[in-house]
């Protein structure tokens, strides 16, 4: 276990670009679903804005900081590793099994 210690950040960073590929793709998602757009609710005045701050700021936000996570910790990653390429690696192999497992899991 102490010899992953030191590739920790790039398992996070990978991590968190999986996670803001999550958040850019969920507006689209959830327009596809009409899951914030009951009939009865239509005729509430203020829940447009709220519908619009859910559905398009709230995951936009979240995209934004898992963004910033993302190159936090790459550079981080790479500080602590002798060779890029194995920082590199590690955190495009953790992105990319993250992103599969969480966009196929839920079909």
């Amino acid at each position: 276990m102490n010899a992953l210690r030191k590739y920790r950040y790039s398992f996070v960073a990978g991590a968190c670009a999986a996670g803001g590929s999550f958040f850019g793709k969920l507006p689209s998602f959830l327009d596809a679903l009409n899951l914030l757009q009951p009939n009865a609710m239509k005729s509430v005045a203020g829940f447009a804005y709220v519908e619009f701050a859910l559905v398009q700021l709230l995951p936009l936000g979240l995209m934004l900081c898992c963004n910033v996570c993302n190159l936090r910790y790459f550079l981080k990653a790479l500080q602590m590793t002798q060779q890029t390429l194995t920082a590199t690696v590690l955190a495009a192999a953790s992105n990319y099994v993250l992103s599969v497992r969480s966009f196929t899991g839920n079909r």
